[in-house]
């Protein structure tokens, strides 16, 4: 419907392509801010997590930098498809990216060269590693009321899950990498979009034009 109205708006010269994506670029991130901040603060306390705030502060700028890019290739998706289409083909991108995003769990250390390259390609991996990365590195032995835990230590639990070598600001660059290409590729999937559109109406006046002449 947004498209249809875009194009619309477009033809009659209401305004720029550029003007419009950056409006719906920015006028998006008030709430995401607001709305990411107070979920993610409720979890991480409610989660029981450690009370530092420098912690607290990656979790948050993980959980948000996720949620602008999952926006992203949400309206990438939008952009390509209608709303039948888009509501196909968005769980099919999603699914891979999900099982790229878990695959190693368990068994960390022994994740094939070809298999990190292609979970490097999954922008949820970036955010759970951030995630992870913020609540578990050099952090202190975990309380474990069995006799055994072997997870009672952060640091086994990030091996085992292949995050022990992940660093903060590698994870950070690499969402921001995933969100200018997903704002990317919906842009000039919607300018494509707009300029065929807007093509095809003027030949088409133009051959109405010449047909009645």
């Amino acid at each position: 419907m947004e498209v249809r109205i875009l194009r619309r708006e477009y033809f009659n010269r209401w305004y720029g392509l550029k003007a419009y994506y950056a409006a719906l670029t920015f006028s998006s991130l008030p709430v995401m801010l607001f709305f990411g901040i107070l979920f993610l603060g409720i979890t991480y306390l409610m989660s029981g997590q450690i009370l530092e705030w420098d912690r607290f502060i990656l979790f948050v700028i993980y959980g948000i930098l996720t949620g602008i890019c999952s926006e992203g290739l949400g309206l990438a998706v939008g952009s390509a498809f209608d709303a039948t289409n888009g509501s196909i083909i968005a769980p099919a991108t999603a699914a891979p990216l999900l099982v790229l995003c878990c695959y190693g769990m368990g068994f960390g250390p022994s994740i094939e060269a070809r298999m990190k390259a292609l979970m490097s390609l999954s922008y949820l991996r970036y955010g759970l590693a951030g995630l992870s990365i913020a609540l578990y590195q050099k952090r202190p032995l975990m309380e474990c009321s069995q006799d055994f835990c072997l997870y009672s230590d952060p640091t086994l639990l990030l091996r085992d899950v292949g995050m022990a070598t992940d660093t903060y600001y590698m994870q950070i660059v690499g969402l921001l990498v995933f969100i200018f290409i997903h704002r990317l590729i919906a842009y000039f999937v919607l300018r494509y979009r707009l300029t065929s559109e807007f093509s095809n109406k003027f030949m088409s006046y133009i051959s109405k034009f010449l047909k009645y002449r």
